[in-house]
Formats: C-alpha cells, sequence, structure tokens
C-alpha cells in the first residue's frame, strides 16, 4: 500500500524546490533584461521570460508579456510583437481565460500573417480551436483544426499533420457514439503518419487514442481497447518510457477491475508505484482512486473507504475536480454498502455537485491541453 505519509513528503517539499531551480534560471534572465538596451534581443528575452513564469507566476508572466509587446511595437519588431502575443494568448488558455486568450492568438495570427510567418500561424489556428474545443463548441473548433490542418499539408509537416488528426479525433470522440467511427478514422489517419514518420510517442498517443474510443461505447469493447492499451504499454517498455508505461497500466488495471479481477491489482501497482517514481500526484490520485475501487470490489470496505479518502484529499490539494468526483462517487456507494447512508448522502451531495459543475469541460481541458501547440 501507498504511504500517505511518503506522498505527503514529496508534496510539499519537491515544488518548493523545482521552483528554486526555475528562479535561478529566471532571475538570471530578469538581470539581462534590466540592463539591456531597447533592442530585439530585449524583446526575445522578455518573451522568454513570459513563457517560462506561465505556469509558476500568473500575473509576472503577463506583466513581460506586456513589456514585449510595448518594446516589440516601439522598435518596430514585428515578430517579436507576434510571439509576445501568442504568449500571451497561452498564459490566458492556461488559466481558462478564454475570451482574452482569444483576443491575443488573434491579434498575433494577423502579425504572423503579415510576415509570413506560415508555421507559427498554423500552431495559433490550432489553438483557437482549443478555446472553442474547451468551451464545447465543437463546430467552431472542427473549422479551426481543418484549417491548421490543411497549412500543416501544405508545409509538408507530417508530424503537425498527425497531431492535427488526433485533435480531431478527440472532439470527434467527445460527440458520443454517434461519431466514435469517425473518431477511429482521425486517430487511425495519425496513427499512419506516426508510423511513417517512425514516431513512436504519437503512435503510442494514437493507440490510447483508438483505445479510449473502445472503452466510450454504451456496451464498452474491453477486448479491442485491451488490445491497444497493450501495445501502449509495449512501446513504453521498448522506449523506456514511464509515463506511457504507467499510463498503459493503469487503463488496463481499470479493463480488468471489469472483466478479470484477478489480475487488475498487479497492473494497477505498477501504475501506482510509477506515478510515486515520478512524483506525478495526479497519477497518484487516480491511482488511489482505482485502488478504492479495487477493494471495494474485494469486499474490503475499511481499506476501500482510506483510499477514496486519500484520493479526495489529493484531489483537493492538486486541484484535480475529476479525481475528487470519482472518489466521492466511490465513497456514495461504499457507504451504502456499509448501510452508512449518512455518509452516503453527504458523498451522494458531493458528487452531483461537482458532477454538475465540471459536465465535460474537465475531461477536455485534460485532453486538449497536451494538443496545444505552444
Amino acid at each position: 500500500m501507498i504511504k500517505k505519509i511518503i506522498f505527503s513528503f514529496f508534496l510539499f517539499s519537491l515544488p518548493i524546490f523545482l521552483f528554486a531551480q526555475y528562479s535561478t534560471e529566471i532571475d538570471s534572465l530578469i538581470k539581462v533584461v534590466s540592463k539591456s538596451p531597447d533592442d530585439t534581443n530585449k524583446v526575445i528575452n522578455l518573451n522568454t521570460i513570459c513563457w517560462k513564469l506561465k505556469t509558476k507566476d500568473f500575473n509576472v508572466a503577463i506583466e513581460y508579456g506586456m513589456q514585449a509587446i510595448d518594446l516589440a511595437h516601439k522598435i518596430n519588431f514585428i515578430n517579436g510583437k507576434a510571439i509576445a502575443n501568442k504568449n500571451l494568448g497561452g498564459v490566458y488558455y492556461l488559466h481558462s481565460d478564454y475570451t482574452i486568450s482569444y483576443d491575443y492568438y488573434s491579434q498575433g495570427l494577423i502579425l504572423f500573417n503579415e510576415i509570413n510567418d506560415t508555421i507559427n500561424a498554423a500552431k495559433v489556428v490550432r489553438n483557437l480551436g482549443s478555446i472553442f474545443h474547451q468551451q464545447g463548441n465543437y463546430e467552431k473548433a472542427i473549422e479551426y483544426y481543418f484549417e491548421s490542418l490543411e497549412m500543416r499539408k501544405k508545409l509538408h509537416d507530417e508530424k503537425g499533420t498527425a497531431s492535427l488528426y488526433r485533435a480531431i479525433g478527440v472532439v470527434y470522440l467527445e460527440q458520443g457514439e454517434d461519431m466514435f467511427e469517425k473518431a477511429l478514422e482521425y486517430f487511425n489517419n495519425a496513427l499512419e503518419l506516426y508510423n511513417k514518420i517512425d514516431n513512436k510517442k504519437g503512435i503510442a498517443q494514437s493507440y490510447t487514442g483508438i483505445g479510449t474510443v473502445y472503452l466510450r461505447y454504451f456496451e464498452p469493447k474491453y477486448e479491442e481497447a485491451l488490445e491497444y492499451y497493450f501495445k501502449v504499454l509495449e512501446i513504453g517498455k521498448e522506449q523506456n518510457d514511464i509515463r506511457l508505461i504507467a499510463q498503459a497500466s493503469d487503463a488496463i488495471g481499470v479493463i480488468y477491475l471489469k472483466t478479470k479481477f484477478d489480475a487488475a491489482f498487479d497492473y494497477l501497482k505498477q501504475s501506482a508505484d510509477l506515478w510515486l517514481e515520478m512524483e506525478n500526484y495526479f497519477g497518484v490520485g487516480t491511482s488511489y482512486q482505482n485502488f478504492g475501487s479495487y477493494y471495494s470490489q474485494k469486499g474490503e470496505f475499511y481499506i476501500s473507504e482510506k483510499y477514496f479518502i486519500d484520493a479526495i484529499d489529493i484531489a483537493q490539494q492538486i486541484n484535480a475536480p475529476m479525481i475528487e468526483k470519482t472518489a466521492a462517487e466511490g465513497l456514495f456507494i461504499l457507504y451504502q454498502e456499509m448501510r452508512n447512508y449518512k455518509k452516503s448522502l453527504k458523498y451522494s451531495k458531493r458528487f452531483h455537485l461537482l458532477k454538475d459543475s465540471l459536465q465535460s469541460e474537465e475531461v477536455a481541458k485534460q485532453m486538449t491541453q497536451f494538443e496545444m501547440q505552444l
């Protein structure tokens, strides 16, 4: 069993260590900028600081991005101004302020088109699609994704084209079973290109998309899904990519909870051990949630209860409402089995509150943030 005390030590010590390292790099750039003349190099450094702070300090990232825009405008450095707008679009996107993000991306697109920077223009068009994807406007998301796709094709950018195929596949996946065949078509398109350029990570991600489609059917196609998740696991082992191994093991373990219970534990434990090794707390929280389900099915209710409660604790610390929602649902059902109806009602209310507030937004966010071209 994963010890929560060990997890807690890593949770609170690791970010401080990482931030200290990051601050040294940022501080060096800030010192350079403070002594630099108003030239293109200063704009480049301002843009770099902005982007490196995107998830560390929102307000300071915005400040440096605005300085980059102002200076680039002053010295007529169009490329620097375009990059600054693109960066600010990304910063606001990552903080879920999609209206402002859209405005900066749109201004960046105008500037990239002005200087015929098709590569960055294609990235921004894709990011505009991601905004509409986040908002559940699938029609507009698809429109922008296809526009970016055509741009990538004209650039003969096979990796970028494959990535767009996957993004389109995700949009179709999220629209329900009527669109699953289209989702499979685009995931397979991506897979074909990734195989052509021998991009193992892209191949694994395409397999994951296909496996997810099979799991989302009203009557899940577990055998087909397992086939693709085992392929992901194989690639992870070949490439010594512990993240892929953890993701695939997690998916296989969850499927086995429903189809081959006695085989589930080993995969769930492998995944949990790897997430802990990587100090990936979203993964650890997901593992706790899965162990809660495992022990509930096994009839070991008090162990199950502990895992579900720990999963909620982790989810609240790292702001992962999807994990909290699923764990709350697990406790709601578990306490019914234990005939503790007061606690069952408590977690039923928590589960439905989170479910109503999230809907599909958080799922879209998790899937599209990875796709975002920054």
